[in-house]
């Protein structure tokens, strides 16, 4: 995810790991997070991209930030949410509206992202943008819609962030690297059904599939939002995977003859 550096054999499969350049400020489970402090945290974590997140982290949070247009409307977007965020009055709601916030960016940069990980070109970009766009020019929709992804991009990372750290719960990383890359399968099977006739009996399978696949993504937005933290004391699984120093390796038994 974008608060987890993503171990990869390809940017479309993702294992989430959590890199040693982002913010690990610990705070008690009541203590509310005002948006001073919000933006401060992503304006640092936005930095911190650019500099030594993943090479994808890299590339969009130096063209935001070289470009001063685009990140000054970023600065405006994103301190729209934030100030919603703030404005609640418990900690457990600012976290809710955080990861409602995060999950609302997956949907958003999904375009530009399946255009890129496909390499969607000629045709077929040119009919998505008009779908998306209509009658729009298609240069002028291009450059919206990398305005747009790098916006939510930048958004994405700094409020998935904020939640990792209030949570203190590395699964709600997995759970959310796997949500996108099912949103991402789920907007690819949509779209192909909308391009052509889905008399064709491949694609007529994949639409029948498409009811299962935004029940399956309904029920992994509510798991997500129902999270909590981990009660004190407990372990992962990552925890529970390391190694103590307690253990000693068994002598190889062998048969006698």
């Amino acid at each position: 995810m974008l608060t987890s550096e993503l171990t990869t054999s390809h940017e479309g499969t993702h294992t989430a790991r959590r890199p040693d350049w982002v913010l690990t400020k610990r705070r008690s489970a009541d203590t509310l997070m005002d948006f001073g402090e919000l933006m401060e945290s992503s304006e640092q974590l936005l930095a911190n991209a650019a500099r030594r997140g993943t090479p994808s982290e890299r590339c969009f949070a130096r063209r935001l930030i070289e470009e001063v247009p685009t990140y000054c409307r970023w600065e405006n977007l994103h301190g729209s949410l934030m100030r919603a965020v703030a404005t609640q009055n418990r900690r457990e709601r600012q976290i809710l509206v955080l990861k409602k916030i995060v999950l609302s960016m997956v949907h958003r940069k999904a375009p530009f992202e399946y255009l890129k990980e496909r390499r969607i070109t000629g045709f077929a970009r040119h009919q998505l943008f008009a779908v998306f766009y209509g009658k729009r020019d298609y240069a002028d929709s291009v450059v919206r819609e990398h305005i747009a992804y790098l916006m939510s991009a930048a958004t994405y990372l700094c409020a998935g962030h904020l939640v990792s750290a209030s949570l203190q719960n590395p699964g709600f990383d997995e759970s959310l690297t796997r949500y996108q890359h099912q949103y991402n399968e789920y907007f690819c099977a949509h779209w192909q059904c909308l391009q052509v006739d889905v008399a064709d009996p491949e694609l007529a399978a994949i639409n029948a599939l498409l009811p299962l696949l935004r029940y399956e993504l309904k029920e992994a937005r509510e798991q997500i939002l129902a999270a909590s933290s981990i009660a004190p004391g407990c372990l992962t699984l990552e925890d529970l995977r390391k190694r103590t120093g307690d253990t000693v390796k068994l002598r190889t038994l062998r048969l006698v003859k």
